[in-house]
């Protein structure tokens, strides 16, 4: 059986704030999640801020924001798990009731929130930020994106260059593209998904790059998805 193509219109001249998309911020959230901006905005900010701390050039988040530093545990010091292999970086912060089955792999930069859970052969790749009771299925990959808390990440599907909100299900073997395919216009960025708070993605689902999907939205299993729905 094919797929069901999933086309959804988006006003050209309408710009999809974070306000419009992310509710329930936590103040740290919002230093890089403005209301007023566009989530691209605030997702190169984050991702930039990160990969500055990883360079000495910035203060980690515990050192500018005490309450966040509370979050991240004593002094705000790194977290180990003896299932975890860490690569590339010491900079895996936070994990504060990390729940991690064996062979996961994390590679900094990375900020862990509470209660994070990543299954057997998850792969995370930073710079990345995993909000607070995120969970990370069995052989994920998520590399350089933004989980807000409560994401759920299934069975075997790759994140990318992705800004995902709260509460958002993500189902298994989702493929989420960040790559523009050849021949297409406007090919100088591409984006992975960005999606509003409390999304549901069936198992199968194909969403393509630099798709916006509103606050709820559903995509059903094995749909395939092209355009940005309306906000």
């Amino acid at each position: 059986m094919r797929p069901k193509i999933h086309m959804l219109i988006v006003k050209e001249d309408t710009m999809t704030t974070n306000k419009q998309l992310f509710s329930g911020l936590s103040r740290v959230e919002k230093v890089f999640i403005r209301p007023d901006e566009e989530p691209m905005v605030a997702f190169f900010r984050l991702m930039i801020f990160m990969q500055n701390c990883e360079r000495k050039l910035y203060k980690w988040p515990e050192l500018l924001f005490p309450q966040f530093g509370e979050a991240l545990g004593r002094n705000g010091s790194e977290r180990h798990h003896g299932t975890i292999v860490n690569q590339g970086s010491a900079h895996v912060r936070g994990g504060w009731g990390l729940n991690s089955d064996e062979n996961t792999t994390l590679k900094g930069p990375l900020v862990l929130g509470r209660n994070v859970i990543l299954r057997k052969g998850a792969v995370v790749t930073g710079p990345c930020w995993i909000g607070d009771d995120v969970v990370i299925g069995h052989a994920c990959r998520i590399k350089h994106s933004v989980l807000l808390p409560g994401a759920n990440i299934t069975f075997g599907t790759r994140v990318s260059h992705a800004l995902i909100g709260r509460d958002v299900h993500v189902g298994s073997n989702v493929v989420l593209e960040d790559e523009v395919p050849p021949g297409m216009k406007d090919d100088s960025f591409a984006m992975g998904l960005i999606a509003g708070d409390g999304c549901w993605i069936g198992g199968g689902a194909i969403i393509a790059p630099n798709v916006i999907l509103k606050p709820g939205e559903n995509v059903a299993c094995g749909e395939i998805v092209r355009r940005s729905s309306l906000i």
